[in-house]
């Protein structure tokens, strides 16, 4: 998986631009796109998005709860993209839900056509998560899925490479 979310500078000036920007009517995922986040993968523009989160007090579903909520979230939804997964669990540590999932007997996968990591039971066949996916529309807002997948019209970081 990516280690472009690790970078504790990069959250420091997302944090200050979120900040900055949130009282003018924004939601945070237009202010992450904007701030010049296009060309960066699905799974690392969600993990910035959660420690952004975390670092504007959003503390997420408490450790001891975690597990439970995992499994009613699992029961409800077997298979699911990590997307979908933090959009539920927003600012939760990624390693210790990681943890869970693997205790739960839980595997990612990377799946092209999905452009990122999808956890399903460790058994289940690929074919099989697929056709999952494919019935379903996906969990979350809309506003969250054009952050995730929409290119921004106006990208700091592509005006610099013209130049």
């Amino acid at each position: 998986m990516d280690k472009f979310n690790n970078s504790d500078e990069l959250i420091k000036v997302l944090v200050n631009i979120v900040t900055s920007e949130l009282g003018q009517g924004k939601t945070l995922e237009r202010i992450l796109n904007e701030s010049g986040m296009a060309g960066v993968s699905i799974y690392s523009r969600v993990e910035i998005r959660a420690r952004v989160l975390y670092q504007l007090g959003e503390k997420g579903t408490s450790s001891e709860q975690l597990t439970a909520a995992l499994a009613g979230f699992i029961a409800a939804y077997p298979v699911f993209r990590w997307s979908e997964l933090r959009y539920r669990f927003n600012s939760n540590i990624e390693h210790e839900i990681e943890a869970i999932l693997h205790r739960l007997k839980y595997t990612s996968r990377y799946l092209e056509q999905e452009q990122e990591y999808v956890w399903a039971p460790k058994r289940m066949w690929t074919a099989t998560v697929k056709k999952y996916l494919q019935q379903r529309v996906p969990l979350g807002d809309p506003a969250y899925f054009d952050f995730l997948y929409k290119q921004p019209e106006y990208n700091l970081l592509d005006n610099l490479r013209k130049q």
